[in-house]
Parts: C-alpha cells; sequence; structure tokens
C-alpha cells in the first residue's frame, strides 16, 4: 500500500498504523474456535483474494 493510501484512509476512517496489519480475533463458542481475519483489500478482487487465502490456510492445516 503507498504512504498517500494510508495517508487516505487515515483520514477518512480515523486508522492509526498499526491497523493497517492484518489481524486475528478469536472467538470461543461452547463447541468451536472461530477465528476471524481482518486485513486491507482493494474494493475489487476480495472474493479471489479471500478464495486464495482460504485454500492457503487450510493446505497449512
Amino acid at each position: 500500500m503507498k504512504a498517500a493510501e494510508k495517508k487516505g484512509l487515515q483520514r477518512r476512517y480515523f486508522m492509526q498504523e498499526s491497523e493497517f496489519e492484518p489481524r486475528v480475533y478469536w472467538r470461543m463458542t461452547d463447541n468451536w474456535l472461530e477465528l476471524t481475519v481482518r486485513f486491507i483489500a482493494r474494493d475489487h478482487g476480495v472474493r479471489e483474494l479471500k478464495g486464495v487465502m482460504t485454500r492457503d490456510i487450510l493446505t497449512a492445516y
């Protein structure tokens, strides 16, 4: 991500520099562990990106 793009996101959404890094949030339920991944992506091609990420995660698992 370019510096100008980061500045624009910081200005528009009041984001901190640390929020540009991907994060994984864990949630424990009564019978499983739910993981939510938060990441920044361009506004087009997100479905394909999620598909690639899912395949990589399942392969590594």
